[in-house]
């Protein structure tokens, strides 16, 4: 909004500060995407690039005043920043699983608009300085790029919300399928399962094996083996449950916590 009160405002809230906040904006993206895939500490490449696009900015506008070399400069930064979302959005530490279309969608985002921004300096850049059209005028070229950069914070905004929103989707079916303490069926999943084995089992004629195990002392096992609890699940319970298992064409043996 800034950009649009140029000629009426000063060069420094028209220029510089809209500058530094369009870059400051994607760098805090770029940590957002960090802190996602579980990877502490800032980008510190993006807010050195920002920083970088505040002293040209103030460079090429009042030491040495040059529109042309000001939007190569700041678009080349400006790429770098987005090249280095993409990159941070390809690479996110996340199961394969959750690499949806949101996700996919917002690497895309920063890959193409790294890839306009790169192409707009490269473009400026060897065309010159021009006072009026060339490059800098609103042709097809610089339409698609003013676009990109107006529009991309929009659509990637849309797909990080899209991505957390499909993270916390499973984290809930998680919580409401698996018991939190032994990570083992809980009893609603096992009312489910056990339904749908009585029903496969009848329609097919297949025998069916229930297996219920009485821990006693059940509180001083967990207590002792906090720090392990997958030993009951991983080695006691799966072995016992094999023995009186009775295989089908579509499942395995399920071991579920009812209390």
């Amino acid at each position: 909004m800034l950009i649009a009160f140029r000629g009426t405002l000063s060069d420094a809230l028209t220029i510089v500060v809209p500058n530094l906040a369009i870059a400051l904006g994607y760098a805090v993206c770029i940590h957002a995407l960090r802190l996602f895939g579980g990877r502490r500490g800032p980008p510190r490449f993006a807010y050195a690039l920002s920083v970088g696009m505040l002293l040209f900015s103030i460079l090429f506008t009042y030491l040495e005043p040059s529109r042309h070399w000001r939007m190569v400069f700041n678009s080349a930064l400006l790429g770098a920043i987005f090249a280095e979302a993409a990159l941070t959005s390809f690479c996110l530490r996340i199961p394969p699983d959750s690499r949806t279309p949101s996700h996919w969608l917002l690497t895309g985002v920063f890959g193409l608009g790294a890839l306009m921004l790169c192409a707009r300096a490269v473009l400026v850049a060897i065309e010159g300085p021009q006072p009026v059209g060339g490059v800098l005028a609103l042709g097809p070229l610089a339409t698609v790029m003013y676009a990109s950069t107006a529009f991309g914070p929009v659509l990637a905004t849309f797909g990080f919300v899209l991505m957390c929103n499909e993270r916390l989707n499973r984290e809930l079916v998680q919580l409401a399928t698996f018991d939190s303490l032994t990570g083992v069926y809980n009893r609603r999943s096992l009312d489910r399962l056990a339904t749908e084995a009585f029903a496969h089992a009848h329609r097919h004629g297949h025998a069916l094996a229930v297996l219920l195990l009485d821990v006693d002392h059940f509180k001083r096992i967990n207590d002792e083996l906090d720090t392990r609890p997958a030993i009951l699940r991983c080695d006691c319970w799966p072995t016992a449950c094999s023995v009186a298992w009775v295989p089908w064409t579509w499942s395995a043996a399920w071991v579920a916590r009812s209390s």
